[in-house]
């Protein structure tokens, strides 16, 4: 079944791609700011930069592209995972997929993109307006921020200090998206967007499939840390009555008469990989022996600065320390583009202390570097 290798596989392009989108416009955002701190501010006009309108509609253009080919290429290895399946039933695979499947697929990447395009249509950046920080569509944030470097420099402040405030929100809250009445940092949004699309485009191959071979029960797929919610489950097998019960978060048990409590979260939501591979209940075999599933259950935790973290809570601090670690960096990268020498420092001492915190705790878990 698919597994998590196979998701980072076809998430971690797309979601690079967009730090690339940020980055760009940001690097052409701070460059600005240091062209106004050493040259005449009266030579520069503060109108939206043509650069930025064409940075963002040819990388959106990619985006949506690669996303296209991401999808497509996760239904065709769901499809290809389902030869067992067929082999049950004493039939050949067909090589290519039928057309209502793949009718079925180009409405739900078309769905994606349009879901896509509607939240990726506007960026949004932090700045502080009259002492409060607010954000701004990306052309009337880049308008303030000119105006107000502009001022900065017909001060006789020093410029570095009046810009301040304004580059440090540039470079720690980066680009922002809406998605219904809140805002996410976009990198943050592409990934947990593009997630729970490859989950639902291989789950609609995988019922589709399983509608038209007939099966009975589903198998929940298995990675390494799962969440504690999931994890007890994760593996077995289960009646189609059973996995109606555990989407509706009911007490239900699996083909072996071995009972759980249901659950609040469902299986494939919020960011959950586990995956229902359909079966024919008493001729699939377990893909994975109950001794490699205990083993995953087994692993021990581990301290780490006073606090004991599970594998699964593991594997989410490994994350976060590793994406603190790329900001801060990213963060020093754009504010030597600036020239702000004072704020360059203190995200070059943030990026080296995230560092080696990432370095220990990934060698202490014993976890293969991000």
């Amino acid at each position: 079944m698919i597994n998590e290798v196979v998701f980072d596989k076809l998430l971690s392009p797309i979601v690079e791609e967009q730090n690339n989108i940020n980055n760009s416009i940001l690097r052409i955002i701070m460059k600005r700011l240091k062209y106004i701190k050493e040259s005449d501010a009266k030579k520069f006009t503060a109108e939206y930069d043509d650069d930025l309108l064409e940075i963002g509609e040819l990388t959106k253009k990619n985006l949506r592209k690669m996303i296209d080919e991401g999808l497509n290429r996760i239904c065709e290895i769901a499809y290809t995972d389902c030869d067992r399946l067929y082999h049950l039933r004493d039939i050949d695979r067909p090589k290519k997929m039928d057309r209502w499947l793949l009718s079925d697929i180009e409405v739900f990447i078309n769905e994606c993109l349009y879901l896509y395009k509607a939240i990726f249509t506007q960026y949004y950046l932090m700045v502080q307006v009259n002492g409060v920080n607010k954000r701004l569509e990306l052309k009337k944030a880049y308008k303030t921020i000119m105006d107000q470097a502009q001022n900065a420099k017909k001060s006789s402040l020093d410029f570095d200090v009046i810009m301040h405030n304004t580059e440090n929100l540039i470079v720690s809250n980066g680009l922002s998206v809406k998605v219904g009445d809140r805002y996410f940092r976009s990198d943050k949004a592409i990934s947990s967007i593009l997630n729970q699309s490859l989950v639902d485009a291989a789950q609609l191959v995988y019922n589709y499939v399983g509608e038209e071979l007939k099966c009975d029960g589903i198998e929940l797929s298995a990675h390494l840390m799962p969440a504690k919610d999931h994890a007890d489950c994760q593996g077995h097998q289960f009646t189609k009555e059973s996995w109606r019960k555990i989407q509706n978060g009911e007490d239900f048990e699996d083909v072996d008469g071995n009972y759980y409590s249901g659950f609040e979260r469902r299986i494939g939501e919020l960011n959950c990989r586990h995956l229902a591979f359909p079966i024919i209940v008493g001729k699939s075999e377990q893909q994975i022996s109950d001794t490699a599933l205990n083993k995953i259950l087994d692993a021990k935790g581990v301290t780490f600065d006073t606090k004991t973290y599970s594998r699964y809570e593991c594997l989410q601090k490994q994350k976060q320390l590793k994406s603190d670690m790329d900001r801060a960096k990213t963060a020093s990268e754009l504010l030597k583009l600036s020239g702000n020498n004072e704020l360059y420092s203190k995200y070059i001492q943030r990026y080296n202390s995230y560092k080696k915190a990432y370095e220990s705790f990934t060698k202490l878990c014993g976890l293969k570097r991000l």
